[in-house]
């Protein structure tokens, strides 16, 4: 393994202060120089994954927050510039506390590199960490002024672009389309229309539409109309109709009814399919299945239709989504309830409290503390000389949960341990009996039983309630299959 030195250029997204972690700003000298990253080794291996090991250490009072991370690879010996030889993108949210140290995997896209490219990368000594810039478009517009040579790529046709003109040309390519998209749907919006009528009428120029590396593959711009108009305007498109939603359960009862019952729906699905409008003859077949599970023509109706959608479209994401939709109906697979919203053991330390607070309120059973009104402290005993605070007032009111970082004079009990302790019991990662057996929590002023009554509050996990029916399995192959593409959506603001 080869020692690797890394040199921070570029804009840190910094937070001062609670709540500012998600804006960035420009840091002072000082701070810039109180981020010190390096890499211990690395792994370029052709049959598994490559990574660099990379070491952030955070000196100053700030906490700093990036994006994503870049890493510009020079040859040994050359000046800090802004011409590297590999631009390398590793799409991680990465916060590094005040005075605290990461590391983390900065992984290189499996397969993206041949023998030639390990053989170049082997030669590198020197490597200059860049992190994004605020905004999308900006950020894109940084890495252009940088006139790479080698663009290492996470989507697209070839997974290295070659030569600064051509890297140049495509990522104004990029940007340019993100503006297009972006603008041409905020005119309409300002004009009235809604996203549906928007995506009738925004369509990429030609010469975007066509270059091989703007290709709807992944993303898909009718998609991002609609994400566009949410992130401006929320769910509400103006239309008085669009006050009022159903359930799917109550808009499969009104289809039916229309169509005369639940065999005349059936067969208006089947109509559909038959002429070739896979899109209806799908939403109607799921109607019927949410008012007759059993009923196999609409079964069989569904399952062609997706299959038909699938065949037509080259967006991955989309056809993953219609695959697996098949693919539970046919008993090809079948689901597990997994857990949402689980945190992995690595980022623990690292969870500020206050974002731990917030979790544990929204996985207060509301239900169970709906009668409730009780107030206990919480003193960590790690935080007394942090400058952040360590005692909280945590009350649990009428099924919502308020913590306030202070210490109340009406609290029932006092728990005292140290932070980290506290976050692994807010989790359910940690027993609290056991925690309070082996000595790391102490009750002071009730009964552990009391702390244990409070605790049995919260959901020790995310799990997903049972699985509903229709529509609800589709949601279900999106987000609970092994291997299937999760939902992803993309803000170009």
């Amino acid at each position: 393994m080869k020692r690797i030195t890394f040199f921070i250029l570029g804009l840190l997204m910094m937070s001062g202060c609670e709540g500012a972690s998600e804006k960035a700003v420009n840091p002072t000298a000082e701070a810039m120089n109180s981020i010190l990253i390096s890499a211990s080794d690395y792994n370029l291996s052709v049959s598994s994954q490559p990574f660099f090991v990379i070491t952030i250490e955070n000196t100053s009072d700030q906490d700093f927050v990036n994006a994503n991370f870049y890493l510009s690879i020079h040859n040994e010996g050359d000046e800090v510039s802004p011409n590297p030889f590999y631009l390398l993108p590793a799409e991680q949210r990465i916060t590094v506390p005040s005075r605290e140290t990461v590391t983390v995997n900065f992984e290189i896209p499996f397969g993206f590199l041949d023998e030639n490219a390990i053989k170049k990368f082997e030669g590198m000594d020197r490597i200059i960490a860049f992190v994004q810039a605020d905004g999308y478009i900006d950020s894109i517009d940084f890495y252009r002024s940088l006139n790479a040579e080698y663009l290492v790529l996470c989507h697209g046709p070839h997974p290295i672009l070659k030569g600064a003109e051509n890297i140049s040309r495509e990522l104004t390519n990029y940007r340019d389309a993100i503006q297009f998209i972006h603008d041409q749907t905020v005119q309409y919006m300002n004009r009235g229309l809604t996203p549906g009528e928007i995506k009738g009428l925004v369509k990429l120029p030609a010469h975007l539409a066509e270059d091989p590396y703007l290709q709807q593959t992944y993303g898909q711009v009718d998609r991002n109309i609609y994400e566009i108009f949410w992130w401006y305007r929320g769910y509400f498109t103006g239309r008085c109709r669009d006050l009022y939603t159903h359930s799917p359960q109550d808009e499969a009862e009104m289809a039916a009814e229309l169509a005369g019952g639940v065999e005349e729906l059936a067969d208006k699905a089947r109509q559909a399919l038959d002429e070739e409008k896979a899109e209806c003859a799908l939403e109607l077949a799921d109607d019927v299945l949410i008012l007759d599970p059993k009923n196999a023509g609409a079964r069989e109706t569904k399952n062609l239709s997706v299959i038909a959608l699938a065949e037509e479209t080259f967006n991955a994401q989309e056809r993953n989504y219609l695959l697996s939709e098949h693919l539970l109906e046919t008993g090809q697979v079948k689901i597990t309830p997994g857990v949402f919203g689980a945190i992995d053991d690595h980022f623990v330390p690292f969870m500020p409290i206050s974002d731990l607070l917030r979790i544990m309120a929204v996985r207060l059973n509301a239900t169970k503390s709906l009668d409730k009104d009780m107030i206990v402290v919480l003193s960590l005993t790690d935080m007394k000389n942090s400058g952040e605070p360590s005692d909280y007032s945590l009350h649990i009111r009428n099924g919502i949960l308020e913590a306030l970082p202070k210490e109340a004079e009406n609290a029932e009990f006092r728990v005292t341990t140290d932070s980290l302790v506290w976050k692994n019991l807010g989790l359910g990662k940690l027993d609290p009996k056991e925690a309070v057996e082996m000595g790391e929590v102490t009750i002071t002023g009730g009964e552990p039983e009391a702390f244990y009554e409070f605790l049995g509050l919260f959901k020790s996990n995310c799990a997903r309630p049972p699985r509903p029916k229709g529509r609800g399995m589709l949601r279900a192959a999106r987000f609970g299959l092994d291997g299937i593409q999760k939902q992803s959506y993309h803000r170009f603001i």
